[in-house]
This record gives structure tokens, sequence and C-alpha cells, in this order.
């Protein structure tokens, strides 16, 4: 020791000084410099020593920590500690970690470390220090006997956009929709392992569908892949069933197909994200009977689904082969005269496996008929 004594209270305040900088640690071997120069510039009084050893540093820090009140804790050896949270969330590590995962939503020990420039043996501490209490700056993934950390609760609160970029990558490297798992890892940078693909379901990253991943943020590009999948099959069974075919049956038509392609059903149901059964169902089936230019269209007034175009044809089809003999007669009749003589024939036409769907073809069948009766006659007259 010194002849003179070190003043604690100045040695305590450089030390807080330096761990402003460092993250709240102070490494007696790296920052010895800085610590003595910042306990020899402040004000001491003529009974204290002037200048420092490193011992006189780790003994004086060591005997400051013992204190119960010291806001300076001893880690081990020639490391001490300063909460740097103090009055809450300290912004400074709280940018730092938005910077870590800006483009990383899931970062392990070791990128912890290197990003906050850690001993080895500082890590685990660190970790749990951002962890613990009301900080939440960081949540912990247990993956087996390695830990992975993602954004905690209060980063999301007091730091906007942290690991919003994560999506934007996701939906990059999506194809219709998925992604492989070696994608996957790449875009999180660590593996991807069971918890961490539980974490990303649970924050509505991904759905794993065994061995790929949807991303719900592509879902418009993975119904449009699914639908083309099923739209085949879809078309068989509509013609199949007379090219109409209840609601009902409809809904459960595409979800047979879908669940006979994918799990993505069962997937989301058990991914407890946001994304619904309902929401895959829903973009599938508005490629079928969206607005624009639907291949189906539901009626819903009447709980059918109607194959438009072929639908349109057996239509067309059937009126002009009922109507054409009877225009060909020579014995003048009024249209509505005409459309009754047509009306039994129409009326034993079978085209659909439901009753529904064949009263639905057959009145169509009448109006399109009572159509051509009417031109034919109102071309005669001209």
């Amino acid at each position: 020791m010194p002849i003179r004594p070190v003043d604690r209270d100045a040695l305590a305040d450089a030390c807080r000084s330096v761990a402003q900088d460092e993250f709240g640690f102070v490494y007696v071997d790296r920052d010895r410099e800085r610590i003595e120069s910042e306990y020899e510039s402040s004000d001491k009084s003529l009974v204290h020593a002037d200048s420092l050893s490193k011992s006189d540093i780790e003994e004086t820090l060591s005997t400051v920590a013992s204190e119960e009140t010291s806001s300076i804790e001893r880690i081990r050896n020639g490391v001490f500690y300063v909460d740097p949270f103090g009055r809450g969330i300290d912004m400074g590590v709280a940018e730092e970690l938005q910077e870590l995962f800006r483009n990383q939503i899931v970062v392990t020990t070791e990128d912890l470390r290197q990003h906050f420039d850690l001993a080895l043996d500082d890590a685990e501490f660190f970790a749990e220090e951002l962890r613990s209490g009301q900080r939440g700056l960081v949540m912990r993934i247990v993956a087996g006997n390695r830990s992975y950390y993602t954004v905690g609760p209060k980063l999301k609160d007091h730091v906007a956009g942290g690991g919003e970029d994560l999506e934007d990558k996701l939906v990059h490297e999506s194809l219709d929709g998925k992604i492989s798992h070696g994608e996957l890892e790449d875009a999180i940078s660590v593996s991807a392992v069971s918890d961490v693909i539980g974490y990303l379901q649970t924050e509505g990253y991904v759905v794993d569908l065994d061995g790929e991943y949807l991303v719900p943020a592509a879902i418009e590009e993975y119904t449009r892949w699914l639908a083309g999948e099923i739209a085949d099959d879809v078309v068989d069974a509509f013609q199949s069933a007379g090219y109409v075919m209840p609601v009902s049956e409809y809904d459960s038509l595409l979800t047979e197909e879908i669940e006979r392609r994918s799990n993505v059903l069962s997937a989301v149901r058990s991914s407890r994200g946001d994304l619904s059964e309902r929401d895959v169902l829903r973009g599938v089936r508005e490629r079928f009977d969206g607005t624009d230019n639907p291949e189906i269209e539901r009626d819903d007034t009447r709980g059918l689904a109607v194959h438009v175009d072929p639908a349109d044809e057996t239509v067309e089809s059937h009126a002009d082969e009922v109507v054409r003999p009877v225009l060909n007669e020579t014995t003048a009749q009024t249209p509505s005269s005409l459309l009754d003589s047509v009306r039994p024939e129409i009326e034993d036409l079978r085209l659909a496996s439901t009753t529904a769907a064949n009263e639905y073809l057959r009145e169509r069948i009448t109006e399109r008929a009572d159509e051509l009766i009417r031109d034919d006659f109102a071309s005669e007259a001209s």
C-alpha cells in the first residue's frame, strides 16, 4: 500500500466513469491507464495518494465492493461491474441491442460477448443482467445445453424496430411463400433448433411444415401456389358434380385437397402465431372465387358454388338444344307459349349431383331459352 491511502471515493468515481462506456464492466488490466488518469485528475485531499498501482486498484475496489450499499460489484479477480441500468433502462445498452438485433432476431451468448466486447467468462453474467428482474431487454431461449437470446419485452417497448427487418428478409428469400431449413438458418444467423423455431412460430415469423417453413408475411404467394397445386382436382370435382355444388361441399373439397398435399392446416393450428387455418383457406379460396375474373362463383343466397365457364357452356348448350326445334315450327306462336312448350323438357334435365344444383341449372336454362326465343321473335319482326 502507498504511504498515503487511496482515496476510495475518487477511485470509485473513476471506475464508474469507465464502466459508463463499457456497459458496466471494469477490467483492471484493460482499463488501468484510464482508471489512473481519471483518478489522478480528480479532486483529492492532500492526505491521499496521488498515483495508483494495479494492486491499489484491485484491493481498494474489492473493499468498496464488499460494502452493502456499494454500486460496484466484484465479479472475479480484476473484474468489477457497475450496474449500468440503475434508474430503469440505460439507452446506451438498449441502442446497442437494437443494432445487434437489427438483422438477427435470435443471437447466441457469443454474439452478445463479441458485440459488447466482453471477456469470455462474463458473457453469461451479462446476458442474465439484460434478462433478469424488471429489465427484460432480452429473452432467453433454452435449447438443450445452449442458450439463445431474442428481443425482450422492455426492448420492444422502448426501442422501435427491433427484428422488423427479419420479416422482410424471410419474404425476400421465400419461394412460393416458403423457405428451406438452410435458408431459415441463413436468415436468423443461428442454428434453427426446435426451441428457436418454436419462438419464431410464436412470434409469427414462420410456420414449421416439417423441414420447410411457411412465411406468414408471404401468405398470398403461398396460397397462390397451393391453389395452383389443387386446381386440377378441384376442376375434376366440379365436372363430376355437374359444375355446381353446395358451398359447404366446395369448402370441404378445398380443405380435403389442401390436406392431401400439405400439413399446413394442422401446422398452423399448433404454431401459436397469428396466422389461422381460416387465413389459409380464405387465401386459397380467393384464388378461385375472388372478385377479379373468378373461376368459381359463390351464390351464398342459394348456398351454391358454380364453376363459371363450363356451367355457362352447359346452360347455353341445353338452352339452344331445347329451343332450336320449336323455332323451326311454322305455326305462329307467342314467345310465352313457345317457352311453355319447352318447359317439360327442361324440367326433365338432370345435370348435377344435387337437387339444389339441378334446380339452379334448370332455372338458368329456362331464362336463357326465354332470351333466345324473344331474340328470334324480335329479329323476325324487324
